[in-house]
């Protein structure tokens, strides 16, 4: 097969020509399945988001109780400590 171009002119045999595109057809391939492993799709992106909203509400809720226990425990030991007190 020979090729020319404005710059080169050189002579390819087949063995070549399909070595060449194995060779770019491989890379491509190999880059896509880097960056498929490596990156996010946006219906994973957006189920990833939701997961990490729906436990920053769990977890304010588990704050608020534990504030409210943390009253209520105030309240009884107000109640009992001038019982205590006279002692």
């Amino acid at each position: 097969m020979d090729m020319k171009g404005s710059f080169l002119s050189w002579r390819l045999t087949m063995a070549e020509t399909l070595g060449a595109c194995f060779t770019v057809g491989s890379t491509v391939a190999v880059i896509m399945l880097w960056a498929n492993s490596n990156f996010q799709s946006k219906e994973d992106a957006i189920k990833m988001d939701t997961r990490i909203t729906s436990i920053e509400v769990r977890l304010d809720k588990l704050g608020d109780g534990i504030t409210d226990i943390a009253k209520d425990v105030s309240y009884i030991r107000g109640k009992l400590e001038p019982q205590n007190g006279g002692r």
